[in-house]
This record gives C-alpha cells, sequence and structure tokens, in this order.
C-alpha cells in the first residue's frame, strides 16, 4: 500500500491488517490542499487507488503590543489592551478573539479588524495577572500570546490626629497618622502637609514633617494638617485633621519681699515676675496681715498702728490676661521686734542753780 500527495509526493507504505485496515503517520504535511492518494497493488499485480482532499492549515500568529510585559497600573484604571493576529488560510472576520487572565478569566471577545489589529479597554482587579489573547481559526486551530500584568490597590487612607487638644499658643503640635493597610503588602510612607488658616505653611526643613512648634503659633490661629500614604507606587486618599489655637493662661515665676528682716516702721517693697505666651501683661500687688487687707500696690508703709512685731505680712500677686485668664502667687514674711526708742529727752529746770532740784524728763516709743 502507497500513500502519495500531489503536493509532497510519496508520504510512505504501510501493510493491511488482517481485518481489512490500514494507516500511515505522516508528522510534517506541508502547508497547502493536498490530494492524497491511497494506492493498493494485490500479488498478482492487480492494482486501485482512493484519493481525498485534505487542506493542511496553520494555526493562527498572535502578539500583545500593549501593555509590555511587567505592565503596572492602579486599581480602578482602565487599561487599553492591544495586538495583532495574522492568519496564513483565513480572513479576519473568521477568527475568534479571547482576552482574558488567570485571575479574572474572559473580559472582552470579538474579531481582528481588517489587517489583524484588536484592541480592549478594561480595568481589572487587583493582583499579578497572567494576560492571554488567543486567536482560534475557522478550522478550530488556536494560538496565544501572554504576558504579565500587575494592578496595584492604592493604601488605604490613615487615621489622623493632631495632640494636644485643646492647644495652646506654648504647646508644640504632633500630627500622628495610625497605620495605613495596603492590601498588597507595600510598605506605606506619609506626606505631610501644613495649613494655617487656609493657607499652605511650609514648615522649616530642621523640623520633622508632622511635627509644628509652639513658636510657629499664635492664639486664634487654625491649623490643619493633611497627611496623604504612599506605597512606593501611588498615593492613596488624603486624611486631614485641625486644631484651634486656645489662649494660654498667664504664670507667675517667683514673688518676693524687701528688705529682709522688716520691723512694724519698715517700708515693704513687692515684686513679681509673670509672664504670657499670648501678650504683654501686667502685675498687680495686695498686702494683707491675717487676711485683712492693708493696701495695694508695689509699696506698704508700716506703722505700729497697722503691724506688731511677729505679725506675718503677705504680699499677693495677680495676672489677668486679655482673655480674663489669671494666674496668682504670693510671698510672705514676719515682723521682727523694734527695740525701744528715746525720741526726747529734756532737763527741768533748763538752767538750773546750785539750789535747784534737776529733774529729767523723757519720751520713749
Amino acid at each position: 500500500v502507497e500513500w502519495i500527495s500531489d503536493k509532497d509526493g510519496l508520504l510512505g507504505t504501510s501493510v493491511v491488517n488482517a481485518s481489512g485496515f490500514v494507516s500511515l503517520e505522516v508528522p510534517n504535511l506541508s502547508q497547502n490542499v493536498h490530494l492524497i492518494t491511497l494506492k493498493v497493488e494485490d500479488e498478482l499485480g492487480l492494482q486501485c487507488a482512493a484519493e481525498r482532499l485534505i487542506s493542511i492549515s496553520t494555526p493562527p500568529v498572535v502578539q500583545i503590543t500593549a501593555p509590555q510585559e511587567g505592565y503596572l497600573t492602579t486599581l480602578g484604571e482602565p487599561v487599553v489592551f492591544s495586538g495583532v493576529v495574522t492568519d496564513a488560510e483565513d480572513v479576519s472576520s473568521l477568527i475568534e478573539l479571547e482576552w482574558s487572565t488567570d485571575l479574572y478569566g474572559v473580559f472582552a471577545t470579538g474579531s481582528p479588524e481588517i489587517g489583524g489589529g484588536t484592541e480592549a479597554t478594561f480595568a481589572l482587579p487587583a493582583g499579578t495577572h497572567q494576560l492571554q489573547l488567543t486567536a482560534t481559526d475557522s478550522v478550530g486551530l488556536s494560538s496565544s500570546d501572554v504576558q504579565t500584568v500587575q494592578v496595584n490597590t492604592p493604601p488605604q487612607s490613615p487615621t489622623v490626629v493632631i495632640t494636644p487638644q485643646p492647644a495652646g499658643t506654648d504647646d508644640d503640635l504632633l500630627a500622628t497618622a495610625s497605620p495605613a493597610f495596603d492590601t498588597d503588602g507595600d510598605s506605606v510612607s506619609y506626606s505631610y502637609s501644613w495649613y494655617r488658616n487656609g493657607v499652605a505653611y511650609s514648615l522649616p526643613s530642621v523640623a520633622p514633617p508632622n511635627n509644628l512648634f509652639s513658636s510657629l503659633t499664635i492664639k486664634g490661629d487654625l491649623w490643619e494638617v493633611v497627611v496623604t500614604p504612599n506605597d512606593g507606587i501611588i498615593e492613596g486618599e488624603a486624611t486631614w485633621a485641625s486644631v484651634l489655637i486656645a489662649n494660654s493662661a498667664p504664670s507667675i515665676q517667683s514673688v518676693s519681699i524687701a528688705p529682709s528682716q522688716p520691723n512694724n516702721r519698715s517700708t515693704l517693697s513687692c515684686t513679681g515676675v509673670a509672664s504670657d505666651p499670648d501678650e504683654s501683661v501686667d502685675v498687680v500687688f495686695q498686702w494683707s496681715i491675717g487676711g485683712e487687707q492693708l493696701g495695694t500696690g508695689s509699696d506698704l508703709v508700716l506703722s505700729p498702728i497697722l503691724a506688731n512685731a511677729g505679725d506675718e505680712v503677705r504680699c499677693t500677686a495677680t495676672v489677668t490676661d486679655s482673655d480674663g485668664a489669671t494666674a496668682q502667687s504670693f510671698a510672705s514674711i514676719e515682723l521682727d521686734n523694734t527695740a525701744p526708742e528715746i525720741v526726747d529727752i529734756n532737763l527741768i529746770p533748763s538752767a538750773p542753780t546750785t539750789s535747784d532740784q534737776i529733774t529729767c524728763a523723757y519720751s520713749v516709743t
């Protein structure tokens, strides 16, 4: 038995089995339309033949042209997928196309345009996809092109707080962003943008980006911070927090009384050191003994009518700012004993004779 192609010539011979069955495997028949002849001859030289037409086709040639291998995109962003398909036997309309990924499945079908071009637009879900373009011709032969596409998920928005709350002009502000979750497992960093009363404010280069020093704030300022997460690929949605700079109460650092060893005839002077981070403040003084008010002002003139030895004299210093916030402190001192004093002495008579009795008259305080 001989097998003959009108294009490739003699393909081979085979032997008929006991059941009358005969076959021949031809692995490399050329691409063409073949007239295959099966020719049989017996031991007497008698012959017969049978013929059949066989078309040998090739699968389509497929190439993904866009995006490139390893393309990185963001979740929700539509991507344009392009490719070229050619087939030696079929026209474009007879070829079936299928765009798919291993994570999502088929997301577009159709036929290539005249000339072989094909395009599909789609937003893939997150993950690393094996993108595949498959073309199948009219006789069922198919081929594919495959490449990798990565769809990144932006990091989630962090929770942002500014401390302290409330804050005064003498408080440093600290913005804290809670760790933002990233679906892809990427490390997340944060950028900080500060706004003072709605206007962008650039921190000094030496300052940490999440720390606002108290020297930059003023009572009544509204400070806002916008924190934006970034996973090294794309930024996530920003989060903001704000704080209103409140009034800071004044404070008194020291109060003192002079002289250090007074008595009930001394003139006392009271001094105080006070400050307020928002404004200048004046110190007001009030004098008292045992809760009884003696006077106001920085100086107090004592007399035996007002005080006795052993009395404790107190000077209370008070400061009040324009918002009514106050601070108070005091100093006290004990009056020493006063030695007696002869204030007036006279001899009577003032011009005595030898026969006069002389009297000494005096006054003691």
